[in-house]
Formats: structure tokens, sequence, C-alpha cells
């Protein structure tokens, strides 16, 4: 819609929503023509119509080149090489490298492979860091013994032994797969593969491949050529190597034989219709919040009209606040990736008279007999959480049946039924207790999960022939809620039966018959009652969360492994889940996009999942990190590991010295620093269900700014870790040495230097603007970005930061050239102020031996009320306490030089901090 945006400023603003000193979400607002009425709400003309409302996907992106870097259509016919690329806006053509292997036939270019095992590749003299590159491929072989990749160099390095290399294996099965790559000082390694799902290939079929490259992230995706582009994107990988995230000179092109390839060489792809062009980069992508359309008669009798938009984060179109807080286990069976075909969660309350639906539509269970629905178990509801992933389900002890009748699947020849129970026939004096029936189409009109006095079974019935056949058993003696599942899938003439206990495969067996859809349910049909057992456990029949889908791979108890194999289970909560993990499952349930921005090194462990929505369960999860950002971006959420925030590089460097201005702007916004008094000098930090921890600021820090204290609830998995989250709250506030600027401003307009540097910050960025005036009291303003905006203008670009003090994020690491810092040192003697630069002899003292310094590596700077002097020297250590040693200074490595009295304090100017 660029064609409709009038010139009246673009306003965005991202905000942080958990991590930052305030919570705010994301917002913007744009002006568009609406001469056409396309753009009125309910306007049943608009093309565009009825998705001119509120919820409707918008994305605003900017770029500042929109020629291309680069086009080849390759309609020359070059021997060896590829020749002379076309000219792009009267730039003149480039040439391609090299020549091994590599001709043009006149409609695309060729890459002939002759030797296993070596790269073949055509470059061409491209300087680039971000771009969106596209082109078709085709191989000459449908593959066998191994693999032929191919795919572009990216940001290579004159040399070309730096850069990224995404490949497009086709494989032997004739499917495709991504292979990612990065050369590095001349030394490959593989950092990635990924599936690309229902794409397959044959001799000459021409596959269409778009790579997106911004900042660290590199993304790909691949289909068809004759085909529609997909959305989703089937690579998608963030570097953290300084080498692939820099600027390269060059672009290529490579094809790789991979060793196992056994097929007769030569083999060869082709190259065809290549564009790189310059990214857009999404300045916000959200929803329509509102439309708010003007119409304005004029005079030749017609009406003038824009539509002014304004657009919000995902939050505007999430759950309400008083939205019901379902259980773990009801969020992850009734929103998890399998959706049920059936679903009675059974955690109604206690007055309920029918086991309500999870399913929109479809029947309740209805009740026969005395069923008490929140049954109380004796324990807590929150500990039933932690312990089952539920809240307090329905017993049918006393003998009452749940049953309905609901529309079957399409889908016949596979199933999968379960229900989390407790109930054990051995307990009770009965042969037996079927715990749940369902009615079938096919040879067998009835299946039933039976507890007998040995074990389980899974029973089979012909009500035809009036017949019922075991499909399968087990011996054992489970008297705990737990979940079972029957799975059953045609196999030819026969059904294979599979009962799984809390995922496990207890029993397996098969049957001849036809499968069908099941149609009817009920719980506890014979109305066993049990509740005349003589043991505790055997009274027990809690039934809830039955559920059927159309799957034989499905499980009434949703789980997953994590990388390293590590297993997590909604019956538990959840429990031990990492926060990023947590967060990913979380948006998936709510069908909200997530990503990831860096790989946590190391994680924060979460206790059980409470009840929530899916905003509420997001904030909890990212909160437990005490310093990871959330925040809302990509038509969902993104999230930023605390662990990723340490010695973060700068991202935008302004240099005050050369800093610009238009006539429009203010000097007074340049820099705008603010001292936030009511910051927490006190926090109590106590984990869900468990204990507390309380850890305060100096107490000098303290007599200043005051006792200021605040809490914080959070899942953490120990009370053990509770004082390092109040220690590092603390450190983020009392530590921050540097002021806050809520309204950084930078012109872009004038300084257009810093757009592609701006255009890769998002929340959680480094700027530090150097060369700043002494009278603002040093020469760098170090921050981290907790919040961004900018508006854009037809001729005016202007972005701000609301930024915090970014040192506290810089933590030391073993082996490295960080100092812990010294509590115990001073001065021995007065030191008068001198001038800056001026070399000194300084004697210290140290009352603690393990707070002596460092003689070798020196070059540290010391702070002595509110002066830094370098180190440029470090004596021997002598004395047994105080330890005396005499250290060379040069004084006013900040510009400022004071008067020093004896016994005055020597810390670190920047020391090392211990990480949480």
């Amino acid at each position: 819609m660029s064609d409709r945006v009038i010139d009246s400023p673009i306003s965005i603003t991202r905000g942080v929503l958990v991590g930052g000193r305030t919570s705010r979400g994301t917002s913007g607002t744009v002006a568009l023509l609406n001469e056409d009425g396309w753009l009125s709400l309910h306007h049943p003309g608009s093309p565009w119509w009825p998705h001119v409302d509120a919820g409707t996907p918008v994305r605003i992106s900017v770029r500042t080149r929109t020629v291309p870097y680069l086009t080849d259509t390759f309609t020359r016919t070059v021997a060896s090489g590829w020749g002379t690329a076309e000219a792009v806006s009267g730039e003149g053509g480039t040439s391609w490298l090299n020549t091994s292997g590599l001709s043009v036939d006149g409609t695309a270019a060729q890459i002939s492979c002759a030797v296993s095992n070596t790269v073949y590749t055509s470059r061409i003299f491209k300087p680039h860091r971000d771009v969106d590159v596209t082109y078709d491929v085709a191989s000459s072989v449908v593959t066998t013994g191994g693999p032929l990749a191919t795919g572009p160099t990216l940001r290579a390095s004159t040399s070309n032994a730096d850069h990224s290399w995404p490949l497009l294996e086709f494989q032997p099965d004739a499917s495709l797969r991504w292979a990612l790559w990065r050369r590095l000082s001349g030394s490959y390694t593989q950092l990635e593969t990924a599936t690309i799902p229902g794409l397959t290939y044959t001799v000459g079929t021409v596959i269409r491949v778009r790579f997106l490259l911004i900042g660290a992230r590199l993304r790909a995706k691949a289909w068809l050529a004759a085909g529609i582009e997909p959305g989703e994107w089937t690579l998608d990988y963030t570097f953290t190597d300084a080498a692939l995230i820099a600027g390269g000179n060059y672009f290529g092109i490579a094809a790789w034989p991979i060793s196992t390839l056994s097929n007769p060489l030569p083999v060869s792809v082709s190259i065809d219709n290549l564009t790189i062009t310059q990214p857009r980069y999404p300045r916000i992508e959200g929803y329509i919040a509102d439309i708010k359309a003007s119409y304005q008669p004029v005079d030749d009798e017609t009406t003038h009209s824009i539509a002014v938009i304004d657009i919000g984060g995902v939050g505007t179109r999430l759950e309400l606040r008083d939205s019901d807080a379902w259980s773990p286990m009801r969020r992850s069976i009734q929103w998890g990736d399998a959706d049920p075909v059936a679903y009675w969660h059974c955690e109604d309350a206690d007055r309920a008279t029918q086991a309500a639906s999870g399913i929109t539509g479809q029947p309740a269970l209805q009740v026969t007999g005395p069923v008490v629905f929140s049954f109380d178990t004796g324990e807590p509801e929150d500990t039933l959480i932690s312990r089952y992933g539920s809240k307090n389900l329905c017993s049918v002890a006393a003998g009452a049946r749940l049953s309905t009748a609901f529309t079957p699947s399409s889908v016949q020849n596979e199933w999968t039924v379960g229900i989390t129970a407790q109930v054990i026939a051995a307990l009770v004096p009965v042969s037996e207790i079927r715990m749940l029936e369902w009615s079938t189409l096919g040879t067998f009109t009835r299946w039933a999960l039976v507890s007998t006095a040995t074990g389980h079974e899974v029973r089979a019935y012909n009500d035809v022939a009036g017949t019922s056949t075991t499909a399968c058993s087990t011996v054992n003696s489970v008297n705990a809620l737990c979940g079972f599942d029957v799975q059953a899938v045609q196999a030819g003439a026969n059904i294979d039966v599979t009962l799984l206990l809390d995922t496990v495969v207890y029993a397996a067996g098969s049957v001849a018959g036809t499968l069908g859809a099941p149609h009817a349910i009920e719980v506890n049909p014979d109305r066993a009652n049990t509740t005349g057992s003589t043991s505790a456990f055997g009274i027990r029949w809690l039934a809830g969360h039955v559920v059927i889908h159309d799957t034989a791979t499905a499980s009434s108890l949703p789980y997953y492994y994590d990388d390293d194999l590590t297993l997590y289970r909604a019956d538990q909560g959840w429990y031990r889940e990492p926060t990023h993990l947590r967060a990913d499952r979380v948006s998936r349930e709510g069908r909200v996009p997530f990503r990831l921005v860096a790989e946590p090194d190391e994680v924060t462990r979460l206790n059980s999942q409470q009840e929530g929505t899916t905003p509420d369960l997001l904030v909890a999860a990212v909160e437990a990190e005490s310093g990871g950002l959330l925040y809302e971006a990509g038509f969902g959420y993104e999230m930023l590991p605390r662990v990723a925030r340490y010695n973060r590089a700068v991202d935008l460097t302004i240099d005050l010295a050369t800093y610009r201005r238009t006539g429009g702007t203010d000097p007074a916004e340049v820099l705008q620093p603010q001292l936030r008094l009511k910051e927490p000098t006190i926090w109590t930090v106590q984990r869900t269900g468990g204990s507390q921890a309380m850890w305060a600021a100096d107490a000098e820090y303290r007599k200043r700014r005051g006792n200021l204290a605040a809490s914080k609830t959070l899942d953490l998995l120990e009370d053990g870790d509770l004082l390092g989250h109040a220690q590092w709250r603390i450190h983020l506030v009392e530590d921050a040495r540097g002021a806050h600027y809520p309204g950084a401003s930078i012109d872009l307009t004038a300084n257009p230097d810093l757009i592609d540097d701006w255009l890769l910050c998002a929340p959680g960025a480094r700027v530090q603007r150097i060369n700043q005036p002494l009278t603002a009291g040093l020469g760098t303003v170090d921050q981290v970005a907790e919040g961004l905006s900018e508006t854009l203008g037809r001729r005016t670009w202007v972005a701000s930061i609301e930024g915090a003090p970014a040192e506290v994020w810089d933590v030391g690491l073993y082996d490295d050239a960080w100092l812990a810092d010294s509590v115990s040192t001073t001065l021995v003697a007065d030191q008068p102020a001198t001038s800056v630069g001026a070399v000194e002899s300084w004697q210290i003292s140290t009352a603690l031996l393990g707070d002596v310094w460092e003689t070798v590596d020196v070059g540290y700077v010391w702070e002595s009320n509110g002066e830094e002097v370098t180190v440029t020297a470090m004596g021997a250590v002598t004395g047994s306490g105080p330890y005396l040693q005499t250290a060379t200074v040069e004084r006013g490595a900040n510009g400022i030089v004071k008067a020093h009295r004896a016994g005055d304090l020597i810390q670190l100017a920047d020391p090392a901090t211990y990480s949480l």
C-alpha cells in the first residue's frame, strides 16, 4: 500500500514487556489515502473486504535502495565462466570470476562437477551485508548414494576464507534438504540442517530458492518455480560469529558433489533468474487496532478521505484479562500441536451437573448417578497442578457414568482414545472395572479400556456377532493418577492396537477386522462402585481429560524432548522446563509466533506451570529470568535470554563530535539524562509455593535513595535459586552508575551513515554515544535500549531510544582480561589534584590478601572520588597485612582530576560482575 501513504509522519514505538524498567507494547500509526473507500470499515465493495477490520496483520517496512544490487538472467553464451552480469540502473555490468566447471548456454548458467567432494564456485565482486537473494536451480540427475549440494556464498571475504554457505541438498530419495555451513579461516563447519516438507524433484525440476540475510539472522525457503512462494521459512538460523555478521566483498554460488554421491561424474546444476536486492527492513509487524477514516466533501462534489490506521502488537488480539485460566494439561491438550477430535477436561467446578466439552459446539458428557466434580483429593490445588498438571478432576467412585455421542472424524483407519484416571480393580471387590468405552464404526462396534484384577487390557466388541476379543493386555499394579492411551491403526486386514500408560508402551496386539472412527464415549459405563473398598487407593475412581484424536500417534499426555533428550510432560506441569522452551511452547499453544533471538548457553529452569492465559504465562516465564527481554515483534513475540545480554558488543555508535542536526531538531533532544528515583533498593524474591529471599543495596546507597522495597513471585525451580535472583535485581539498580536516557534522539536524516546500524537495532541493543561534551561528565554514554521509537516522513527520519546503563551487563569471564574488584584497598597518603595525563606514584594498602592487585597484566583503570586513573605499573606486595603496593598511575583518564586523601577507597572503574 506504499502508493497510499500520504505526507504525514509514520510513528512507531517498540517497547519491552518484560526486562525493562517499564512495561510497554508495540504500537504505530500510519495515514493512508482512502479516496476509493477501500479502507472504510465494512465496505463490501473493497477488494480487501472483510479484512478491513481489527486483527488484520500489518507490516511497515523500509529500505534505502529500491533498485537491485544484481540481476542476471544468463541469456548470453559463455564457454568458460559466466561472463559479465547484466547492468543494473546504469551502474554497469560486473564480471563473474572463476572458470572451472562454469559455462552459460544462452538460457541458464551451469556448474559442472567433474571431481567428487570438490567445491565449484562462481564469484562476483558485490560488497554487501544484508541481502534478499532469489534464483532458480535444477539438478541434472536424481542423486544416488549421497546428495548434490548447491547454494550461495554470502558475505564472503576477499580471500573467500570466511563466508556463510546455505546449501540446498538434492537427496537420493528425491527429497530436498537444507544444510547450513560456515567457513572461517578456511575451515568448514556444518551449523544446521532442516527438512523441506512436501518438496521433491526429478531431473531438471526447477526449484526456486530465496535467502534473506539481515544482521545475524539467515532465513531460507525453497519451492517449485512453477508454484507459489510459501509463507514459511524452512531454515532460520542466527549466527554468533562476528566474521559472518559483518559485511563481505563477494557474492558467489557454489556446487558440491558430496563424497558419498555415486552418480557417474560429471553432474551439474543450472542457475537462472538471479536477483539480489536490499531487504525490506520491518519497522513494525503487528495487527490493526483501529481504523479512523475521515470524509471531507470538496468543491467538485467528491469526497476526500484519509484512513488513519492504528497498529498494535500481538497483545492487542490475545485473551482478555478476565479469560479463563486453564491448567497446564487442559491448555496443552486443547491447544497443543495435535488438535483433538473430541475432548472433555472434567475440571468443572463442584456444582457442575455435566462435564463441559473443550471443543466448540460439541456436547457435554451427561451424568448418570452420583458424580462429584472438583473432587477434593486432600491436596491443595496448586500441588495437584504441579504433580498432575490438572485441576481437581471428578470422582465417579459412587457409581456414576459420564456419556455422550459426538460427530465422528472423517478419518476411519486410525485413532487414539485417552483418559487420565486413578482406579485399580485389584483393590476393589469386583472382577474388573471397565474404565472407558467408546463406540465406533467398522467391524467392532465398541471398544473398552478395562482395569482387571492383574492389570489392564483393551477389549474389542462385535455386537452383531455377539463376541468380544482381547486386543492386548498387560500385568501391572498401577494405582496412581496417570494417562492411559489406546492407539489403533488399520494394517492390511488387521487392526494393530497399543496400550500406553504415561506415554510408555505397556501392551500391543492385533485383531482381524476393519477399523472405524469413534462416535460415542462412556466413562465408567457399567457404573462400577468402588466405595466398598477397604483401601484408600481402591476407593479412588477419578476421571478426566478424556480425549480422542484421529491419528494413532497422538497422546492424551502432551510431552516433548529437548535437544539434550530431556523429557518434559504436561502431567508434571512442565516441571524443570527452561524459560525459553516454556515461552516457545506457550506461544505455540496460543497460536502466536515466537522467536528466540539468541540461544542461551545456560538456562534458568522453572517449576511447574501455573494456571494462566497465554500473555500471563509468557510474562511469568521470562520474568523468572530476572533480566530476559520479552517484546512484541514479527506478528508475535521475541525473547532475548538474560545470558545473551552479557558482554554484548555495541550495535550502534553515535559520535557526537561529528553528529549533525537538521533544522527541525532541537539540540536539547540529543542528550536528556534522567535519574530514576523510584528504583528498588531492597528486593524480595519468592518462589511460587515456596520460600523467599531478600537482598538490599549497600547502606550508603540506601541512605541517598531510601529503603524502597519491591517483591516478585517467580516460578523458579528451587528455593536455593532465590537469593541469586534478588542479588542480581539489586545489582541492575545499584551498579548502574550512569544516567538513564528516556528519549535519546537520533537524527537519521542528517546522519544517514547511522541508518544501516539503526535498522538492526531491537530491544536489548547496545548504543554508545562517544565524544560527549565534558560538561556532560563523561566521554561515553553506554546504554542498552529498553524501548525504541521512530518517526518517518517523506523527508525526515528521527529515531529515539529509551536507554538504561549498559555496564551492569558486563560480567566477568574466567581466563579473560576482567579483574574482580577489591573491597579493602585504600590510599596510604594524600594525593593533590594535578593535571590530566600526569604520571605519579601512589602507594596503596590492601587489608585482605585476596584483594591485592595484579602486577603483570596492568592497564586497568581505578576510580576514586569520581576520578579515573590508569595503572601503568604495579609493584610487588610487601608487608603481611595490611599488604602494601606501589603503583604508577596516569591521572584523569575520564578528564576529571581531584584531590584525594589518605584512606580514600580505591576500586576498579569497570569491575567484573558475577553473573546470575
